[in-house]
């Protein structure tokens, strides 16, 4: 389990690449509102937000992908990385395995090798997606 000092700097060297390459920037901490914690950090460019979570007590990571709009915390309008991950054949299942170590090395690899068309704002491998979680949230809501 990772403390908050070790969450944040592991989060930050992974998802270096975001800046680099991609000219993201972390988001103030002000801008979070009620996602704001220490174990919740924010990246986001013209197009797209990047948001790595922390949670079950640090057993695990959150990693959310969207197009970047005006309230960083608005969730429903993106996508946990697990559900992309899931839609995708032949595809190493990898982000929800480990330590929240390794999963948020295990998602900053996947956001590199197989996301980065949504990175510059391309968000078609995010619908499929969108669509499972919307009829697994109308399942729930049904009661099955």
């Amino acid at each position: 389990m990772l403390n908050e000092e070790s969450f944040q700097r592991l989060v930050r060297k992974e998802f270096d690449f975001l800046g680099k390459d991609f000219g993201f920037t972390e988001e103030k901490e002000e801008r979070l509102t009620e996602r704001s914690h220490a174990f919740v950090i924010s990246y986001a460019n013209k197009t797209t937000r990047v948001l790595v979570e922390g949670v079950n007590w640090g057993d695990g990571a959150m990693v959310y992908l969207g197009p970047n709009r005006a309230k960083p915390d608005n969730r429903f309008s993106m996508v946990p990385l697990w559900s992309i991950e899931k839609n995708m054949e032949d595809v190493p299942k990898s982000v929800t395995i480990g330590d929240q170590a390794q999963q948020i090395r295990s998602s900053a690899e996947f956001i590199k090798v197989y996301s980065k068309s949504v990175l510059v704002g391309d968000f078609t491998m995010l619908e499929e997606p969108r669509v499972f979680l919307m009829d697994r949230m109308g399942e729930h809501k049904r009661g099955r």
